[in-house]
């Protein structure tokens, strides 16, 4: 069966069956994608560098004067 075949019939299926073959697919895809990591990482790890600033923590009335808008 071809790709475009698979797709013909996966249009044909009801709602709940494409749903159901949907969340097969992800499962799938999910457990093979994670399989290729072979350390694991959890989501804090991962962003961990994100959280840091750049250069010196701000101040609070730097923080104020950047995030309140005054008039």
């Amino acid at each position: 069966m071809t790709y475009q075949d698979l797709v013909l019939e996966v249009k044909k299926l009801p709602l709940d069956e494409q749903l159901s073959l949907m969340e097969t697919l992800l499962q799938c895809i999910s457990h093979r994608t994670r399989s290729r990591n072979d350390v694991p990482q959890d989501s804090l790890a991962r962003i961990r560098g994100m959280l840091k600033p750049v250069g010196p923590m701000p101040t609070d009335a730097e923080l104020t004067r950047d995030y309140i808008c005054q008039f």
